[in-house]
């Protein structure tokens, strides 16, 4: 992320609002606020004007952050990494739990601790849940640039050289995530929030406090079986930091190693902001957010036309000038390119005629300069007693070449061959793209060739193999 951008978290119950410049490398957060609804996400709008007026941000450019409560994850295992592939298979694989005409979906390639297997963690979100936060941003007058789930930037602001295990505590929800070098390895989302422990405590009891307690140990037992290491510490993040009485009553219930200290890895500039970092770490996770980068991107096709109206109309005005000023050149500089490039043809042909005129004087009839020419000399080459030129190069020549440039334990089989004078093209077959590079630069360096040639290089459906032509030019 470069300059400054808004970040923003809206759920039915509250809004999260982050502004953060990069300038140089250096991260500055200029506010940080949290507000909560009484009686739904209607408020929103009304709260946000009221956060941009007192605040006057740089830039009205903002990121969606959309809580995982919102979300719905899933993992799968591939052979393969294609990107196409990847996105059909997944697709074929949740159409009947979530129609696609009605949700969208992304993923990320995490670490995967199969050999052969590639690992990808899904998210799908609601298209109605998403149209809905970038309306109430717009209402507000920010334009939205794009859209990812609090997992990506969670991962992002816990990026850590072993594997974080992060809980971020929502309104309504508690979500568990263990990451590994920022991407996710496994998530799980609980019911309690915020909200839940705020009311239990007020009713002096610890009910829900218990129960979150007993997720956390269930959590910390489950994540460390699968991946078989010892899990030491939970880092804390999100809104129950702002709520100091249910924290500590948290940490005074258990023995757990809750951590709220900020990641030394997440290094802020922040002079006139103090609520503690950690509680807004979804959004400040999009400090590294890039749009083409390993975070789930939401922001589709069908949502990219999210900026107000007018905007839209000026850009479609200027749009159509550059347009017509691109058509214009384009067709002035044709037409003078076309008759340029005529009045050469004329020239050339009226020299190629004066030059076959001088070699040739006894030709009355002149149809084809060059044809004529090669004819009349392969003529006087037999009237001297030599012969028609030949190919200097055998087939059998080119064959001890391959053998020789290219060694044993390089896959290389021949499947066509097709030979014409100085040249030849043979259908090839390999193990992998980097056998097909390697094959290409050795016969290049063999100092035999004019040019080596691979073209039309294609995996097979079984992966294992690879298919190209190789096209070797030779002096004739």
């Amino acid at each position: 992320m470069n300059g400054s951008i808004i970040v923003l978290n809206i759920t039915a119950s509250d809004l999260k609002y982050a502004e953060i410049n990069d300038v140089g490398g250096e991260k500055r957060v200029n506010a940080m606020i949290r507000d909560t609804f009484a009686e739904g996400d209607g408020e929103a709008v009304g709260i946000l004007k009221k956060m941009i007026a007192e605040n006057r941000p740089l830039s009205l450019r903002t990121l969606l952050i959309v809580s995982s409560y919102d979300l719905n994850y899933r993992e799968f295992y591939f052979p393969f990494d294609s990107a196409k592939k990847v996105t059909s298979a997944i697709r074929f694989e949740i159409s009947s739990e979530f129609p696609l005409e009605n949700h969208v979906l992304d993923y990320v390639e995490t670490i995967s601790k199969e050999p052969g297997k590639k690992t990808f963690m899904a998210a799908i979100a609601k298209k109605e849940i998403l149209r809905r936060r970038i309306q109430l941003a717009e209402e507000a007058g920010l334009q939205v640039v794009g859209i990812t789930s609090d997992l990506s930037t969670l991962g992002n602001y816990f990026l850590d050289e072993h594997e974080a295990l992060v809980m971020d505590t929502g309104e309504n929800h508690t979500l568990f995530g263990l990451f590994s070098h920022g991407l996710p390895l496994i998530v799980r989302d609980i019911p309690i929030g915020v909200s839940q422990l705020r009311a239990s405590i007020a009713r002096d009891g610890a009910k829900d406090l218990r129960s979150l307690m007993g997720e956390i140990r269930r959590t910390l037992h489950s994540f460390s079986i699968k991946t078989g290491q010892t899990i030491e510490r939970v880092y804390v993040s999100g809104s129950i930091l702002l709520e100091n009485t249910i924290f500590e009553a948290l940490k005074k219930s258990t023995e757990l190693p809750l951590e709220a200290a900020t990641p030394l890895t997440a290094t802020f500039k922040t002079e006139e902001v103090t609520p503690p970092l950690n509680a807004y770490a979804a959004l400040l996770g999009a400090a590294w957010w890039k749009r083409r980068g390993s975070s789930f991107n939401l922001f589709k096709d069908e949502f990219s036309a999210s900026v107000p109206e007018e905007i839209g109309r000026s850009y479609f005005r200027w749009a159509a000038l550059l347009a017509g000023a691109i058509l214009f050149a384009f067709f002035a500089s044709s037409v003078l390119d076309m008759t340029v490039l005529k009045k050469r043809e004329t020239f050339l042909n009226q020299e190629m005629r004066k030059s076959f005129s001088s070699a040739f004087p006894g030709t009355k009839k002149i149809v084809d300069e060059v044809k004529q020419a090669k004819s009349l000399l392969n003529a006087r080459l037999a009237d001297l007693g030599g012969t028609t030129p030949s190919s200097k190069t055998t087939f059998l020549e080119i064959m001890q070449v391959l053998s020789s440039t290219i060694p044993e334990q390089t896959s290389f089989e021949i499947v066509s061959l097709f030979w014409e004078r100085g040249k030849v093209e043979i259908g090839s077959k390999t193990d992998t793209f980097k056998s097909v590079n390697a094959i290409q630069e050795m016969l290049s360096k063999s100092g035999h060739f004019s040019e080596v040639i691979i073209s039309n290089a294609k995996s097979r459906d079984d992966g294992k193999s690879v298919e190209f032509t190789l096209t070797l030019r030779f002096e004739s």
